[in-house]
């Protein structure tokens, strides 16, 4: 059996080594073009259609109208870029401005790497001009292939658990391995004690070992479960079920000789002797009666409010109009928030809402607001912008 491999992106490595470079360059791969700047991130630039970072700013509903407009009036004024022109008029703090970008560039560069056919692309040299705020090309880099990890590979490296997470010789390796957070690692380690340690462990195993940083060594790996030990069988003179009790002290002080004392084995036996099969099914294997049931008959069941909810999705589902469906996924959501407080359900279920029909406005106002509560911008983004 052939065992799974995790391919390995020829154009991260290449980013990769632009960074430990100090490149300024341009990129074009996957219908984009990644800007570096002194081997950082200073942009990655699309076509006309994407939407610029004023605009963004507006959907996210950190900018109105009358904001965007001064924003780029005094860019176009002063020759700086958009993001120096927000901090100038100081309409969003700082580390807020720079959260928003980076979530702007990682959505960008993920497609990105979605639509690029992993030729390796011409880098274009550039004279290096740093304005606005420069991101670091490891971190953004092993980002976009953690999300692309989450949609499939992540789950090779579930079924290579057993295998060792080895380091590659890298420059990058210290920063790559506080990117991944993952504790202390060292020159090789199992994989399958990575896995507690954060809860996207496996994209992010998957992701270093794509950019080249890592490798997942199979040959080293341990046995795997039902697989022939190395041991030479235990050699035995008596039957597995057949077993010699101790001597017994008898009243005159007299050890009796040993007694045999057969017992039904718990592990099938092919030997000469058989255990004798039961007759009751109702009797375990050493023969012996099955406990009463001592817990009390039940008086009732308890109450479930969610249960409703789902039920009327499910009818909605099957025969509701876009509007109807849309309006009990909504109640879905409502409820996982007040009775589970479960901030992944309640989400799940307002993107089902929104899915259900596109023109609700508040299905998309919903979903945009619990995607960006969970932590996913670029989820929150298209919602928002459908609003």
């Amino acid at each position: 059996m052939v065992s799974p491999v995790i391919p390995e992106s020829a154009t991260a490595r290449l980013l990769l080594d632009l960074a430990v470079q100090r490149a300024s360059c341009e990129v074009p791969f996957g219908q984009r073009v990644l800007v570096l700047c002194e081997g950082q991130v200073a942009d990655v630039a699309g076509d006309d259609a994407e939407t610029t970072l004023d605009a963004f700013l507006v959907a996210a509903g950190r900018l109105d109208e009358r904001e965007r407009i001064a924003v780029v009036q005094l860019a176009q004024e002063l020759d700086i870029t958009v993001e120096q022109a927000v901090l100038e008029l100081a309409l969003i703090e700082p580390a807020a401005l720079l959260d928003l970008r980076h979530a702007q560039l990682l959505e960008r560069l993920v497609r990105a790497f979605a639509a690029h056919d992993d030729t390796l692309p011409e880098p274009r040299p550039i004279a290096p001009s740093p304005r606005g705020q420069l991101f670091d090309t490891c971190a953004l880099v092993l980002d976009a292939l953690a999300r692309r990890a989450a949609l499939g590979t992540a789950e090779i490296v579930g079924e290579l658990r057993r295998a060792r997470f080895v380091w590659q010789e890298s420059p990058l390796e210290r920063r790559a391995a506080a990117w991944a957070e993952l504790g202390d690692i060292p020159h090789a380690i199992s994989v399958s004690t990575l896995f507690p340690r954060h809860p996207a462990a496996a994209p992010r195993i998957a992701a270093l070992v794509a950019a080249g940083l890592a490798r997942l060594d199979i040959a080293g790996a341990s046995a795997a479960p039902g697989a022939q030990s190395s041991l030479p069988p235990a050699v035995t003179t008596k039957p597995p079920h057949v077993i010699t009790s101790r001597p017994l002290e008898v009243a005159n002080n007299q050890a009796s000789p040993s007694l045999p004392v057969e017992i039904p084995s718990l592990l099938p036996h092919t030997g000469g002797s058989t255990v004798p099969m039961l007759a009751s099914d109702t009797r375990g294997p050493l023969d012996l009666e099955p406990p009463a049931w001592w817990l009390p008959s039940a008086r009732f069941t308890l109450d479930d409010p969610i249960a409703p909810m789902e039920q009327q999705v499910a009818f909605a589902e099957a025969s509701g109009t876009p509007a109807e469906r849309a309006a009990a996924w909504l109640m879905l959501a409502g409820g996982f928030r007040l009775h589970q407080r479960s901030l992944l359900e309640a989400t799940r279920a307002a993107r089902e809402a929104a899915a259900a029909a596109a023109d609700h406005p508040g299905a998309l106002a919903l979903a945009a607001d619990l995607c960006a509560s969970s932590g996913h911008p670029e989820l929150a983004y298209p919602y928002a912008m459908a609003w």
